[in-house]
Formats: C-alpha cells, structure tokens, sequence
C-alpha cells in the first residue's frame, strides 16, 4: 500500500537495512546519528535497542530530529539508548496532554 501511495520511496525493509548500515558506520567512525521518523517510532525503537544491546548503549549517540511522538514514546526511546536526545518542531504546540 505504501509503494502505491508514494510511488519512489524506499519500503521499510529497505530503510531498516539502510539505517542498520548507518549505525555501523556511526559506530566505526564515533559520530552521532540524527533520523527523522514518520510514523514507524515502534520500529525505530526496537532497531535501536537491538544496536544498543550487550554494547555501551553511551557509545551510539542519537538525535530524533523533530520528534513528535508521546511522552510514553520518548521514554521508550530513552530505555532503549541512554544516549538519545530529541529535538521538536512547531507541531509540538498541536500535541494534546
């Protein structure tokens, strides 16, 4: 459905190969990662506690560029890597309590 409605754009089993490759290089040259994330936040967090996993969760820094998602996300986000750190947009005004 999503290759129809965006016709161009990788799938997501495209991306998660892409951004496993990205972490490894982030990992092999000790730089941060900063990613954007649209409606895939689960995902995302459970790829980045899989990275993190019997490693130095310190050693993989992470930016969400624009995050958006709930408190309960964030937190998740946290559990998975110590060193993730968020950034907001003007559309956090439009998030309900």
């Amino acid at each position: 459905a999503f290759a129809k409605k965006y016709p161009g754009h990788a799938g997501m089993e495209i991306q998660k190969a892409v951004l496993k490759t990205h972490i490894a290089i982030a990992r092999q040259m000790k730089r941060p990662i900063s990613l954007h994330c649209v409606r895939a936040y689960g995902t995302l967090a459970d790829m980045l506690q899989e990275a993190v996993d019997g490693k130095d969760s310190m050693a993989l820094k992470v930016v969400l560029h624009s995050f958006a998602g709930s408190p309960e996300m964030a937190n998740t986000f946290i559990k998975a890597n110590e060193a993730c750190y968020f950034s907001f947009s003007g559309g956090i005004r439009k998030l309900k309590a």
